[in-house]
């Protein structure tokens, strides 16, 4: 507990850091998994599960059952008996592409779990105790005969050199009895709870039949584990084992808790999670129903800190995920619009060309009304989505200094803040069974570029010709603004309220000024697209 504490509070520092100095520390964005995912899924090669549970063990079994290498940089994958080994993704050489004949590849080491055993002068069986005793995510115990602190956790080379040099040196083949050495000195009260733990995280590392080789060769849904059956709705394994739902909906229901995003945001801002709160309260809210009024923990920040919210869930919804595949799709995407604050006939305001945008303006429009950004935010966001791919080639080439600035923390913390609109949305609309359209993501942001057209905007240098006049960004742009004006109060309007549509249609006055007296030419681009994605003869299993 207190190591995943710590490696917490290094990554809000990490994401704190990249925000002041705009170097890269491999903070990773809000919905990077959803781009992996959906690259993934288009390339049809990879076949992709996700395990109900924590996935190592299951990955670990399906590669030792086919004889295959796992790719990954888990470190529990050096202690299963896997067969074919394990390649981690650290170790491969991404610049040195080798030809073979016809054939192209990239080299990598592949660490062989036996092959450490015989270095090492130990049985293959007290590898996992070896890891047990070392100190990973399971267990600690004092350490005995060893020069070592009492509960120290081994943690670095010579350490670890001396533990293998002790089980080596005892010559004994039975793990248990191995376990009782070194719980010899233990008090007697203690040692029985002691040695139960240490088994228990042993046998973590014993491999299983797997029950996705069922799914991967026969398409056999896994049935849920025993825990899970009165909690997980039955209709919920297809989706889940696709890959199709986010693993959060399974920690809600099993766990009430979630982990929100980390991202690149400076430390004085709040934390960006904080503005689409009401979005996931309904999703709580679907997914917990109105029994025992529970909370989900969230774990967000405040600052540099990591903080732990209990937040309650919409007990107000028509339907909960018990009996959401009895609604219709009106009834869903009903439930959806009005957690964004839209109207039905959203739904209906694009062109069709347009469609596959519905989703992340309906998520755009809420964060505008919540987040109350500058309108060149807006600006930047629908230029990328209409002009990006005409001005990609324009976007890598850019040598203009003014763009090679540093972020500004202002309009990072808005963006992060639309991100989390865009998530929420996005998942909201995934248990929903999608009543609108799923975008690709990788096809909506891509933040290097748009914090460089952002720079260009406030700099009045950004318009390449026929932007405004677009017929594309015209049609999104009248859509937001209807979508996004304060609506009239019945009575009398107070001074407050006329100092408001004052500002209000100041704004729109200096939009369309800035509309019709720009035309420097620039760029943008959303993301990776007219990249041909070699697809390899072999097939790849993820999870």
């Amino acid at each position: 507990m207190e190591d995943g504490q710590r490696a917490r509070t290094q990554r809000l520092q990490k994401a704190h850091d990249a925000a002041v100095t705009g170097e890269a520390k491999g903070v990773l964005p809000t919905l990077i998994w959803e781009v992996f995912r959906q690259t993934l899924d288009g390339l049809e090669e990879v076949h992709l599960a996700r395990s109900y549970t924590e996935a190592d063990r299951q990955a670990a079994a399906l590669a030792h059952e086919w004889n295959c290498p796992v790719l990954s940089n888990d470190s529990d994958f050096f202690i299963f008996p896997v067969k074919g080994g394990l390649m981690l993704t650290a170790h491969f050489r991404w610049k040195e592409v080798k030809q073979n004949g016809a054939q192209k590849y990239i080299p990598c080491k592949r660490y062989f779990s036996s092959r450490f055993c015989e270095l090492k002068k130990i049985q293959p069986q007290l590898l996992p105790i070896f890891a047990v005793l070392a100190g990973n995510d399971y267990v600690r115990i004092p350490m005995q005969n060893s020069g070592a602190r009492p509960g120290q956790k081994w943690n670095n080379l010579s350490k670890l050199q001396g533990l293998l040099d002790m089980i080596s040196r005892l010559n004994l083949n039975d793990p248990l009895t191995v376990l009782k050495v070194f719980l010899k000195n233990v008090p007697l009260e203690q040692r029985d709870d002691q040695l139960r733990s240490l088994q228990d995280a042993a046998d973590h590392y014993s491999l299983p039949s797997s029950p996705l080789r069922a799914f991967f060769c026969e398409g056999t849904i896994p049935p849920l584990p025993p825990q899970m059956v009165e909690v997980v709705p039955d209709w919920m394994r297809d989706p889940v084992t696709r890959a199709q739902f986010s693993s959060n909906f399974l920690d809600v229901l099993m766990f009430q808790r979630v982990g929100l995003s980390v991202v690149v945001d400076h430390k004085d801002k709040p934390s960006a999670n904080l503005v689409s709160l009401p979005l996931r309260r309904v999703l709580y809210g679907l997914l917990l129903g109105k029994d025992g009024g529970r909370t989900v923990e969230e774990r967000d920040r405040e600052g540099l800190e990591v903080k732990y919210n209990q937040v309650q869930p919409d007990a107000e919804l028509p339907f909960c995920v018990k009996t959401l595949q009895e609604q219709n799709r009106e009834q869903r995407r009903q439930v959806l619009l009005d957690a964004l604050g839209l109207a039905q006939q959203f739904n209906s305001l694009l062109p069709s060309r347009l469609a596959h945008l519905t989703l992340p303006l309906a998520a755009t429009c809420y964060w505008l009304k919540t987040a109350t950004p500058p309108l060149h935010m807006l600006q930047a966001l629908l230029i990328g989505w209409c002009k990006g791919d005409s001005l990609k080639s324009t976007a890598d080439k850019d040598t203009d200094p003014d763009s090679k600035k540093s972020l500004d923390i202002n309009w990072c913390n808005w963006l992060n803040q639309w991100q989390s609109c865009l998530r929420d949305t996005f998942l909201l609309n995934q248990l929903l069974g999608e009543p609108l359209e799923q975008p690709t993501i990788a096809r909506l942001y891509n933040g290097r570029r748009l914090h460089v057209l952002l720079h260009k905007i406030h700099l009045e240098k950004f318009v390449p010709p026929g932007t405004y006049s677009d017929e594309d960004n015209r049609v999104l742009f009248d859509i937001v603004q209807k979508h996004t004006e304060p609506t009239p109060a019945p009575s009398q309007p107070s001074k407050n309220n006329f100092l408001w549509f004052f500002c209000v249609l100041i704004s729109r006055a200096l939009f369309v000024l800035q509309v019709t007296t720009m035309s420097t030419p620039c760029w943008c681009s959303p993301g990776p697209t007219g990249h041909n994605v070699h697809k390899p003869s072999s097939k790849l299993y993820l999870f």
